[in-house]
């Protein structure tokens, strides 16, 4: 018998050595390179679902023990939103591990349906619907909880941005229940439905536009909120500072990884570039909340003045508006009433209620033409009273 040579001839890649098969187009023929280049793919977009899973289940645990109000709309829906990336990801999972993931399905070129793996598909797009329509009610939510204030212009503005983002998650859930819809159809359909060309790309597209939007209000609205607070002298590194923070990062980071995507689309790694920025998005919105809620270390109602745009005021309420940003909290405990009954001016200056009235006085302009120190110990008695 004549001795094989297996070393591999110079100049030859064994990627471009051709694997020939029989199809329904007759003798066919593929490069090994391109079947590395499909298992290389199926690998990392296993590895990304499969991180998907862990860091939803993380962040759901930790904002159950992190989390004290856990009755909040907010905490409910942003715990359904990493509860559907779980379950979506373990059956997309499924999918690659089952017919319609093989290599026999997808280079033998025959067209056959299997049962178990069409109900798999189905299921799996189903939660990918539910996925972002969480997400969206969530930045909903926030919209309309960053934007609340007492003040009627930023009532105004608050009720444009809430109705704006409702507008926004509408459009891009109802893209990607289309998109489902076609998918569905062609899976269970015997013949090739057509399907239009703005499902692939237009979906994630608006989804990325959307919490763009989004989180661009929100940081106009929290610069707004902080600048104002500086004003007040109030330049300490607070919740407004936390929630800016990482509604930029939202704004940035994901959207960054999507564009990536688009770039690749047609290429391996845009399916699971996508589902990175899905999950970043959705994970930044309960951290950015257990965040927020970490700094707060006080029970003390924050003042309207704090965050809201204000009215012209006159010289004298500017005095007070003045006087209230310079005001140190003394001994007493935080949100505690003091006690007037002494007629200790030291005692109710250096609390928080001072400042407080101080910041009421200023924002309504009440008081014009009284002695200040009168009529903030009748604002700072109404107040204690009323708490």
């Amino acid at each position: 018998m004549d001795k094989i040579d297996f070393a591999l001839p110079a100049g030859l890649n064994p990627e471009d050595i051709l694997l020939n098969y029989t199809s329904p187009y007759g003798n066919t023929s593929i490069a090994f390179g391109d079947l590395d280049s499909w298992f290389r793919n199926e690998l990392a977009t296993a590895a990304v679902f499969g991180a998907r899973i862990s860091v939803s289940a993380m962040t759901i645990v930790v904002s159950w023990i992190v989390s004290k109000n856990r009755r909040a709309p907010i905490f409910i829906v942003n715990q359904l939103a990493l509860l559907s990336i779980s379950i979506h990801s373990g059956l997309y999972l499924r999918f690659l591990n089952g017919v319609y993931g093989s290599i026999a399905f997808n280079f033998s070129l025959y067209d056959y349906t299997n049962h178990d793996a069409t109900v798999t598909s189905v299921v799996t797009n189903t939660f990918q619907i539910l996925v972002i329509g969480f997400i969206e009610a969530s930045l909903v939510l926030q919209t309309y909880t960053i934007f609340r204030s007492p003040n009627r212009m930023m009532q105004v503005f608050g009720i444009a941005a809430t109705v704006m983002a409702c507008l926004l998650g509408l459009i891009t859930t109802g893209l990607y229940f289309a998109t489902a819809v076609y998918s569905n159809i062609n899976l269970t359909s015997t013949s090739l439905v057509a399907t239009p060309s703005w499902v692939g790309a237009v979906p994630l597209a608006v989804f990325t536009a959307s919490f763009v939007i989004v989180s661009l209000m929100l940081n106009v609205k929290l610069f707004i909120a902080i600048r104002t607070r500086r004003y007040l002298g109030l330049k300490q590194f607070d919740i407004f500072h936390i929630l800016f923070i990482m509604s930029s990062q939202t704004m940035v980071i994901p959207t960054a990884i999507i564009i990536a995507s688009f770039c690749t689309n047609g290429k391996v790694t845009y399916n699971y570039l996508s589902a990175i920025g899905t999950l970043l998005v959705a994970t930044s919105l309960p951290l950015t909340t257990m965040w927020a809620n970490s700094s707060i270390k006080e029970t003390t109602p924050c003042s309207s003045a704090d965050t809201v745009l204000y009215k012209p005021m006159s010289n004298s309420s500017k005095s007070l508006y003045m006087s209230a940003s310079r005001t140190i909290v003394g001994d007493k405990s935080p949100g505690e009433k003091p006690d007037l009954s002494t007629g200790d001016d030291d005692d109710y200056k250096n609390s928080s209620w001072w400042i407080e009235a101080n910041l009421e006085a200023a924002e309504n302009g009440y008081g014009e033409g009284e002695d200040n120190d009168d009529f903030l110990r009748k604002i700072t008695t109404t107040r204690g009273t009323n708490a």
